[in-house]
Parts: C-alpha cells; structure tokens; sequence
C-alpha cells in the first residue's frame, strides 16, 4: 500500500470511529488515548493531510469537470489539432516569438498539449536567439522540416553552426537570413545544403554593401517561395519553376535576363505574388535572349503583380503575355516612362485591380505628345517583410497609352467601362486629373468621351476635377446639370464635388458654370415633369477656386442649398 493509501486509511478510520455516530462526537475531547501531547500533534497531522488530500482530489474533479464540458460544448475545442496549429501560426507568421506561444499555452490544456507537441510550431531556428533558448527548443525539434531564421547578428555563429550540423540536412527546409559581414560562414554553411531548401529568404544588410550571390543546388525539389534582395541566384537553375511566389529586389549587377523570366513564369502557373523592385539602374536594360519570348505567360492564381524602377524593357515584354484574372494588386513604374498598351493581357490586370477598390485616380497627360491615362488607387500599404509569403495588398499604380481610334485618343475608357461594368465595380470616389496642357483635357469633343465613363458608375458619391481650363471645367458641370440628356440626373448618389482650374481665363464663365450647376441640379422647387425620375441626394460640399468663391457669396444661386453649410474654397477648408 502506497503512503498516500496508508494516510488516508488511517484518517478515514479515525474519522469514521470519532464522528460518524452521534454520540461519538465528543470523543477526541474524552478518548484516554489522546491524553498525551505527541499523540495530539500525530492526530492533527492526520487530520490536516486528509483535508489536503479531499481539497487536492476536489480541485483534481473540477478541473476534470471543466475540460470535459469545454471539450464537449465550446466550440473552440472542436477544432481538430491540424485546424487550430494553422489558426496558431496565421497569427505570428514571420517571427514566431516565445512570447506569442506561451499566451496560446496559457488559454486551456488542450492548447497547450497541442502546442506542445505540434514538431510545425517548433521548427523555427531563430539564430539570433539567446543560445540557452535555443538549446530548451531543440528539445522538442526532434523531427519534421527546420526553419532557419537569422535576421539580426548572431550572438554564436560557430555554436549556432555546430548545432545546426547535427541537425539531418534533409529537414533544412525553409531559411530566412539577413547577412551580414560576420555571417559569411553561414552563407557558406547553407550553399553547401541548400539542395532540400523550398522557401528562402535572403537580404544583404546595409553595411555589407556589394552584392552577394547564392548558389543554389542545382539537385532537389523545386522552390515554392523565393525573397532574394541584393542576392543574385543562378537564374537558369531548373529549382526556380513552380513557384508560389517570388520577390526580387536590389539587383544591379548580376539581374535575370527577359528569357530567364518568361521561363520562371511560365514554368510557375502557381504563383500568387511577383515582385520586382530596383532592378538594374535608370538607363540599364536586361540582357536579352536571341528572340523576344512571345509564349502566354498563364497565372491563373497571381494575385500581386509589382514592376517598379525596373528596366522597361521588363514591364513592355512581359506583361501583354501575362493572361490572369484575379490579379488585384498591379503596380508599374518602370525606370524609364514607358506606358502600356492596352491589349489583352494589361486590360485584364487593371480590371481586377481595380474592382476592388472604391476610390480611383484618372490622370491624363500628353507628355511629349502623346496621350495616355494613368490609373492609381488610394495609398498602397504594405508590410513588405523579409520571408513574409502572406503578405498581400490591393490598389493599381499604372499608366496606360491611348492610342488614336476611330473614337478619339480617349477611346479605351470606352472598353473599361465596360470592363468594369461587367465586373461590377461600384466605385465611390473618382478624382480626374489632367495637366496644365489644354489639349490634355478640355474641349468639348473629349469630355462626353469622359463621362461615357463616369455615368456608367452611378455608385459614385464624390467627384474631384482637377483640369487646365475653366472651359472644361463648365462643361463638366453642365453634363452634371443632366438637363442636356432627356434623362434621368447623372450620378444621383453624388454628395461632393470639388473643381480646381490650372488657369484663369475667363472667371465669370467658371461663376456661371457653378451657378447654373446647382440652380438646375438642386432648383429651389422641384418640377412636376420630374417626378417620374429619382431623386438626386443633395449635395453636402462643393469645393470651388477663391475667385468663384466670393461672387457667390455675394449673390448665393436659387437653388435648395444652404451657402454656409456647402461652399467651400481651396484656400480656406472651412465652409464660407
């Protein structure tokens, strides 16, 4: 019999002989036997283990209580171990902290029995960590894939080699590593055992300034994701096919070739994000092949398509081959201004990128004499963290040509308003821009063209015109008037409008435009021949120039608008 059984025993008999029967109750006052003193002290040591060991057995059920109702009612713990581990690690993708895990340990004991032996969540080598961390984790790295992590100096790099030597290095899977001068022997390390490595990350850190090159395996399986900046790879190694996603970024040196990236992409119909930034130097195009690619590139999954400061050669070449529909990131600044052509290809992009936004940038320009239309979206924010495969965005930064057609040299808002339509995007907010150049935007054979395009979104609640004339701007506001179509108002959601003129030419006729505007939009009473059609919301602010501003408010139109709670002018932001 074990002693914890002999206290309990012993407890229990004297329980049951001095309290069980009434009129026992009054024994330990009266039994003989307890006359001594040492035998008191031994009958309260029995009494005060026996009251431990019932707290103990009744803290044991009730904790065996809870997690069984837990488990058999709380929906959180009927995620299956495989669910939750994927929850888990969505939260700290990239870093993985202690910290974070313990907080999860720390929630019930099915958390922490699953965390504790999940071997994905303890894969994470993170060099940079104390070594006295790293030596508890191992302990529980016992099979499965490695992460290899060092984005700060290491505190040992010998030990932190040595260690990771006796690792088998078919589990070196996955590393993420910024170098530095001292990590030369870790670059080493792993050229020596990258042939299983599928996710890698590397970045030179600002003070090792020369490029670096990693040379990859040419044996082992396929990369799934790639992060290369200012580390240049053997571009034509056949690892770099089937990709989930790729960045690459700072090369000036040794750079992949237009054939080298035609190849990557059409042997990747996988890939979910491409990013290429600070490719090459202002002036540098990419080594070409012997005959420019022209096989369809098909990303039936690219989400993120990113071209900025790269040789425009880049952008012109491959994006008309790139055939993708659920694009909703594209952004292309080439080194040198190069606009697209809307063909196929580009056409798809931008309309997946831009259905999902519901504020959108037109900018017109005829630089250098010929026309084209750059489409931008409200400020793109990003992450962009190192080894980061999740990191995704949305928004357009482009700059489409518009060649001539029989419809004028702003004809392609023809088809993407159709485009758009179809993939019914509803937009809210749309700014026109146009630069000082007349001829860019302001003549009235080129704005119907325009507001085919606006009209065809009666989303719309806000307008910001931006344009060179005040010839352009009247004409704007008279197709807003909507008493020139016969037909319902445009726009009947538009609650804002704001109007700014490069050039001040004729500012009675831009105070007339303004007045007219909002006399017939928002006349005093409505007319009986309008009560068939939709109401329009009212107009909740107009932003004018200062030099329309003041006449108006010596002679307010009549229109159904209040003057102070609507006007408002560039210079002063507060209603007038």
């Amino acid at each position: 019999m074990s002693p914890i059984q002999d206290i309990v025993k012993v407890a229990v008999q004297t329980y049951l002989q001095h309290y069980v029967a009434p009129e026992k109750a009054s024994l330990l006052r009266a039994d003989a036997s307890f006359a001594a003193e040492p035998t008191k002290d031994l009958m309260i040591d029995v009494l005060e283990k026996f009251q431990s060991l019932v707290n103990e057995e009744i803290t044991t059920q009730a904790c065996f209580m809870k997690r069984r109702r837990n488990q058999e009612h709380s929906i959180i713990y009927r995620l299956p171990p495989e669910l939750l581990v994927e929850i888990i690690l969505a939260t700290d993708p990239t870093s993985r902290s202690r910290s974070s895990f313990r907080s999860f340990m720390s929630v019930s004991k099915y958390w922490f029995d699953v965390i504790i032996q999940c071997p994905r969540i303890w894969s994470l080598v993170d060099l940079s960590a104390a070594p006295e961390s790293r030596k508890m984790e191992m302990t529980r790295r016992l099979r499965g894939p490695v992460e290899v992590q060092c984005r700060s100096s290491p505190f040992d790099l010998d030990r932190s080699l040595t260690e990771l030597a006796a690792l088998n290095p078919t589990r070196l899977r996955s590393l993420v590593c910024i170098l530095w001068p001292t990590t030369e022997a870790l670059l080493s390390f792993f050229q020596e055992r990258s042939s299983n490595i599928v996710d890698l990350a590397m970045a030179c850190s600002t003070a090792m300034i020369p490029e670096r090159r990693f040379d990859l395996g040419m044996d082992g399986p396929s990369l799934c994701h790639v992060d290369v900046r200012k580390v240049a790879l053997p571009w034509a190694s056949p690892r770099l096919s089937q990709l989930h996603t790729l960045t690459l970024q700072n090369l000036k040196k040794d750079m992949p070739s237009i054939s080298d990236l035609h190849r990557i992409l059409t042997s990747s119909p996988a890939l979910r994000r491409l990013r290429l930034r600070f490719i090459g130097i202002e002036g540098q195009e990419p080594p070409e092949g012997l005959t420019p690619p022209s096989q369809p590139i098909l990303l039936p999954e690219l989400r993120e398509l990113v071209f900025d400061k790269v040789p425009s050669a880049i952008p012109k070449t491959l994006i008309p081959l790139i055939r993708s529909h659920s694009c909703q990131h594209l952004e292309v600044r080439p080194w040198k201004r190069a606009p697209l052509e809307p063909n196929e290809g580009t056409l798809g992009l931008i309309i997946g990128s831009v259905v999902d936004q519901s504020k959108l940038l037109i900018r017109l320009s005829h630089a250098k004499g010929t026309p084209s239309v750059a489409l931008t979206s409200d400020q793109l924010v990003e992450g962009d963290t190192l080894g980061d495969w999740a990191d995704y965005i949305t928004g357009i930064n482009v700059e489409l040509s518009t060649p001539p057609s029989a419809d004028g040299p702003w004809g392609v808002f023809d088809e993407l308003a159709s485009r758009l339509h179809a993939a019914g995007w509803n937009p809210k907010d749309v700014h026109i821009l146009s630069g000082a150049n007349p001829n860019a935007l302001g003549t009235d054979a080129v704005l119907p063209l325009l507001y085919n395009f606006i009209s065809s979104f009666p989303t719309i609640t806000k307008l910001h015109f931006n344009l060179p004339t005040s010839l352009g701007a009247c004409s704007a506001l008279r197709f807003l008037e909507g008493g020139t179509t016969g037909m319902s108002t445009p726009l009947p959601e538009l609650t804002s409008i704001e109007l700014y003129v490069h050039s001040t030419p004729e500012p009675v006729g831009l105070e007339d435009g303004v007045r007219s505007f909002l006399e017939r939009r928002y006349p005093l009473h409505r007319p009986a021949s309008a009560d068939a059609l939709p109401e329009v919301s009212p107009l909740a602010r107009i932003v004018v120039p200062q030099f329309v501003v003041e006449p108006l408010g010596r002679a307010w139109p009549a229109t159904s608008l209040s003057r102070k709670e609507v006007l408002i002018n560039w210079i002063d932001p507060e209603p007038v």
